[in-house]
């Protein structure tokens, strides 16, 4: 089951971990800045030094969970 599109937008901005599946199925996480919601993609910048971005689809993302500082 992935998580509605109303349950992310409030966390724009903010830094999230986000926990989905690859298309091998496996489970993966990554931590970010959560930039934007497309109409299929979650754009999640990561915080460590590489300053990469992910397009994560939002049908496979699973857990979404603002990180504390």
């Amino acid at each position: 089951m992935s998580v509605k599109r109303p349950d992310i937008e409030p966390l724009i901005g903010s830094v999230v971990e986000v926990k989905y599946r690859t298309e091998k199925k496996a489970d993966k996480a990554r931590i970010g800045t959560l930039k934007s919601i497309g109409l299929r993609n979650v754009h999640l910048e990561t915080i460590r030094g590489s300053g990469r971005e992910y397009m994560i689809p939002i049908r496979s993302v699973r857990a979404i969970s603002e990180v504390s500082a």
